[in-house]
């Protein structure tokens, strides 16, 4: 990510990440402060193991939870868009795989790798200890009443983070940015008017 800054000659940026990217945008706002004014972290927990596997990434399991008995590739759009709509619980959850999708020659696979999916909770440790490194201003969101973000971890990560606005979205939803997009740019308005000073 800092590479493509660079090649791009960004010097700083508002960073945002959702779930798994949430964690990678922490780590750079920590590991690299100069490059971020400020920062989102979307419905994802500093919690996991103290220890991570020390599995070799080539003999990790190419398993996605979501989609490991999904029947991939699917041979038509329609195929997918049915199965999928069935498999989920909510259309924004089938709107976030179906837009994940890709036309390959075999058929409609997702256009993640199954494998980084699966070495991502392979290789996932705490990070709490990096929240106290990010010095610009924090935007914590969680979704209201979500596994992702448990309270205890909400709230702790709150005290860690030493510039933090943390908001509770008014619906379920992991992605939350899609579930109330009003109620989401409100309170990352909130952020933008920190950096902004």
């Amino acid at each position: 990510m800092v590479e493509l800054l660079d090649f791009l000659h960004i010097d700083s940026v508002i960073l945002a990440g959702h779930s798994m990217g949430a964690q990678v945008a922490g780590y750079v706002a920590a590991q690299f402060p100069q490059y971020i004014r400020g920062l989102a972290l979307l419905d994802k927990s500093a919690s996991g193991p103290v220890t991570r596997s020390e599995m070799p990434l080539q003999q990790i399991p190419a398993l996605d939870p979501v989609t490991q008995d999904w029947p991939l590739p699917f041979a038509s759009l329609s195929d997918a868009q049915r199965y999928i709509r069935e498999a989920l619980d909510s259309e924004l959850s089938s709107q976030y795989f179906l837009s994940s999708l890709t036309e390959t020659s075999a058929g409609y696979q997702m256009m993640f790798s199954s494998q980084a999916m699966a070495a991502n909770m392979a290789y996932n440790v705490d990070w709490y200890s990096l929240l106290p490194e990010i010095v610009c201003p924090v935007l914590l969101v969680r979704a209201k009443h979500n596994e992702a973000v448990p309270d205890k971890d909400y709230y702790r990560m709150q005290e860690l983070i030493p510039n933090c606005i943390a908001f509770e979205m008014s619906h379920p939803h992991h992605n939350v940015y899609l579930g109330n997009p009003e109620e989401f740019y409100s309170c990352f308005d909130q952020l933008l008017q920190q950096v902004r000073g």
